[in-house]
């Protein structure tokens, strides 16, 4: 399996380590400023095994429409935030990586709508991130050096769907991130859906999680779920 990366941010990076232990070839695919910094490699913190840091280097990257061109993708991952699939950039881009699955992780009703005219529902696959990453250390904290700490929760699973969905959760799975087949974009869809609520609440309390979790905050927060979940489903 020969996996395309759109992005090398906290996400990208760990999904590249663990598609690569898992047996996969990987490339990432980011802005040309950066591909100097993203050949050097990067340092992860995988924080289920411990706080050892992780060297991951040798993952090539590529800056140009003609390299993408130039080589054949099984798969093409978008890691990069809803807002980076606006712009002229995107049929181009679409038009280079040929007959690849495009595998997109963003929630929303509107992705859809984004990659259709470029993607066929027949290459289009959906991913739920069940991991939480980030730049380490955060203020505070201390580790050996600067890096991406990831934490996958307990009992937990990264979620795929549509085609190639079986193929990518054993490959992951083999690479140390649990991952399986189920309704990706629905829990996309609800999880968001459920969280804009939740964050609005706490932002009417002024940023207070005592505050939020009293009346009149937490009563709100709730029935404002429910609505959303009911518009959202």
């Amino acid at each position: 399996m020969k996996v395309l990366i759109v992005g090398a941010g906290s996400v990208g990076q760990v999904y590249a380590r663990c598609l690569r232990k898992g047996g996969a070839e990987v490339c990432f695919y980011v802005r040309e400023r950066y591909l100097d910094e993203v050949r050097r490699g990067f340092t992860l913190y995988s924080l289920n095994e411990g706080r050892t840091p992780e060297r991951v280097e040798g993952i090539p990257a590529i800056a140009s429409l003609q390299d993408v061109e130039a080589q054949r993708w099984d798969q093409v991952w978008l890691c990069i935030p809803t807002t980076g699939l606006f712009g002229d950039w995107l049929g181009p881009f679409m038009q280079a990586i040929g007959e690849a699955v495009v595998v997109a992780f963003q929630p929303g009703l509107r992705v859809g709508e984004l990659l259709g005219p470029h993607v066929p529902p027949t290459r289009q696959a959906r991913g739920l991130i069940a991991f939480s990453s980030w730049p380490a250390p955060l203020p505070g904290s201390s580790l050996p050096e600067p890096g991406t700490a990831w934490w996958l929760p307990p009992l937990t699973a990264c979620l795929f769907e549509g085609p190639g969905a079986e193929e990518i959760a054993r490959v992951l799975t083999a690479g140390g991130l649990r991952s399986k087949v189920g309704r990706a974009e629905e829990q996309n869809i609800r999880g968001s859906a459920i969280l804009l609520t939740l964050v609005a609440a706490l932002e009417c309390a002024g940023w207070s999680f005592s505050a939020v979790r009293k009346e009149p905050w937490r009563g709100l927060a709730a029935a404002a779920g429910q609505q959303a979940l009911a518009v959202a489903t």
